[in-house]
C-alpha cells in the first residue's frame, strides 16, 4: 500500500473511531440534535476518505486502459479498422505479441516490458472487438484436414 493509500486509511480509521464515540454520548430525546449533526458530519468526512480510496486506487487502472486504447486506435491507422482474421490468425498474432513479451522479460527495461504488454493487451482487445462486430470465421478443422490431406497427396 501506498503513502497516500496508508494515510487515507488512517484517516478512516479516526473517522470511524470518532463514530463509535459519538454513538456512546447520544441520549434519547431532542437534546441529541448536536450529537446527530456531529455525526453526519463524521459519516461526511468517512465518505470523503473512501472517494479518495477509491480514486487513489482506481487510478493505475485508468491509466493502463487509456493506454490499450491509444495502442488500439495506433493499430487501426497503421493496418485498417477491418481486419477479418479467423480465430487460429488472431492467436497467431496474439502468439507473436506475447513472444515479444517474453524477450522483454529478459531485458532489463521495465518500460520496454509495459510496452509490449500494452501491445499484447490492445491484440487482445482488437479480437474481442472483432467477435462483437461480426460473426467471427473459425476455422473449420474438418474442411482444413481434409484439404491439408488432399495437399500432401498431390505433393506426395
Amino acid at each position: 500500500m501506498s503513502e497516500a493509500e496508508s494515510l487515507e486509511v488512517g484517516k478512516l480509521i479516526c473517522v470511524i473511531d470518532k463514530i463509535a464515540d459519538f454513538t456512546k454520548l447520544l441520549p434519547n430525546g431532542p437534546s441529541s440534535d448536536k450529537l446527530i449533526q456531529n455525526i453526519e458530519q463524521e459519516l461526511q468526512n468517512c465518505r470523503d476518505s473512501l472517494n479518495t480510496i477509491v480514486r487513489v486506487l482506481q487510478e493505475p487502472r485508468r491509466k493502463v486502459f487509456s493506454q490499450i486504447d491509444k495502442e488500439r486506435l495506433f493499430q487501426d491507422r497503421e493496418y485498417g479498422f477491418e481486419r477479418r482474421f479467423t480465430a487460429p490468425a488472431w492467436y497467431i498474432i496474439l502468439a507473436e505479441e506475447i513472444g515479444e513479451v517474453a524477450e522483454a522479460i529478459q531485458g532489463s527495461s521495465t518500460e520496454q516490458l509495459k510496452e509490449e504488454l500494452i501491445q499484447s493487451a490492445a491484440v487482445i482487445v482488437a479480437w474481442l472487438e472483432t467477435i462483437d462486430r461480426e460473426e467471427l470465421p473459425l476455422i473449420d478443422l474438418e474442411k482444413y484436414w481434409r484439404n491439408k490431406k488432399e495437399k500432401e497427396m498431390v505433393v506426395g
